[in-house]
């Protein structure tokens, strides 16, 4: 149970890292939504400086990697996949102890299998 918990961390640290360097690993929406938050951290104000159709709160809570990834001084998709990793990471804890305690006659193994699943659908 425990190896195969780490295993499935292993694997998705090793996802993130994977993403975070391969330059078409993400696409572009998502680095342009990480520019207009790092414009916005500058200064300039969404909607009158940006032109942009999406709503806002994409931008808003995408100034968090931005801003994170300044203070580290990496690049902010790194930032951002680490976030969305601790973010399935912890939909897979949720979704397993969820059906531990819905399901308790299930096995361990079939739990991990999917959480697997979900994690796979990141």
């Amino acid at each position: 149970m425990l190896m195969a918990a780490t295993a499935l961390a292993v694997l998705l640290s090793a996802v993130i890292v994977t993403r975070s360097f391969e330059i078409f690993s993400f696409n572009h929406d998502v680095a342009w939504i990480l520019h207009c938050a790092g414009r916005m951290l500058d200064g300039e104000q969404l909607y009158r400086d940006i032109v942009e159709e999406n709503p806002p709160l994409i931008f808003w809570l995408s100034m968090i990697p931005a801003a994170v990834a300044r203070w580290l001084d990496v690049q902010p998709i790194l930032v951002f996949n680490v976030m969305l990793g601790a973010v399935v990471g912890g939909s897979c804890l949720l979704v397993y102890r969820v059906h531990r305690l819905a399901f308790s006659a299930v096995s361990a193994s079939y739990r991990l299998a999917l959480v697997a699943l979900v994690a796979s659908l990141e």
